[in-house]
């Protein structure tokens, strides 16, 4: 029988759940998410790669994030990417964002860590002490395009390379990459999010000039084919 499972009461059984599958299914489970699947089926996908609890484990174990982004303007992103990290097993959630931003987006949930570190003058110290502790990096929701900010993110984005983390790049964390599109040259734990506009941007930055939002979304089988090539002139 197909059925649509509600994901959040999903991830609540399966972490209650040793994950002792075969994490071959993981990438197969992520494509079913937003499909008919069959129950039973989806379970055990989705079980392959959350965290299981047991009594030996502690606060910390099963995944520590970091997201940076978050700015006067733009309080929102950073929470909703914390926030469902949190929501689908992780168990520390680190934003790191400007200091007029902190107090919004820690009133949106206690069980955040806030840190107002994105535009002091010693931010690179701070990331530089926290930065260790993270299992993944997120760079860019509501990052916000001040130029002090966006040069703080850069320097926290090479730290994170330097030790070899996972990388995701969202929103304005592409927009750092317009201008130096090597600085991820090679670094294969880095994954890019980009829209229409951003990836026609990044295309254009990248590949050639006067690529059309508009023909990548009319064009999807075009537009995978063009992301290809990115990351292959990246490497030349």
């Amino acid at each position: 029988m197909m059925v649509k499972v509600p994901l959040k009461s999903l991830f609540c059984q399966l972490r209650k759940l040793n994950a002792t599958t075969d994490r071959s299914l993981a990438m197969a489970g992520l494509r079913a998410l937003s499909t008919n699947v069959d129950g039973p089926k989806l379970q055990e996908m989705i079980r392959s790669i959350v965290p299981g609890l047991t009594s030996d484990k502690y606060k910390g174990q099963c995944g520590r994030l970091g997201i940076v982004g978050g700015c006067r303007e733009y309080t929102g992103a950073p929470y909703f990417a914390a926030i469902s990290a949190m929501k689908v097993g992780a168990d520390l959630a680190h934003v790191f964002c400007t200091e007029d931003a902190a107090t919004v987006i820690k009133s949106y949930s206690p069980e955040l860590i806030v840190h107002p570190i994105l535009d002091s003058s010693d931010a690179e110290l701070q990331w530089a002490q926290w930065v260790g502790r993270m299992q993944a990096v997120v760079i860019g929701p509501g990052l916000g395009r001040n130029p002090s900010v966006l040069s703080n993110a850069k320097s926290f984005m090479k730290k994170v390379m330097e030790l070899h983390l996972p990388l995701i790049l969202d929103a304005d964390g592409l927009w750092i990459l317009l201008s130096d599109p090597g600085l991820i040259h090679g670094y294969s734990k880095a994954i890019l999010t980009p829209n229409a506009v951003e990836f026609a941007r990044l295309l254009e930055a990248v590949v050639w000039k006067d690529i059309l939002p508009t023909v990548l979304v009319n064009n999807p089988d075009w537009s995978r084919k063009m992301w290809l090539l990115m990351p292959t002139k990246w490497r030349s």
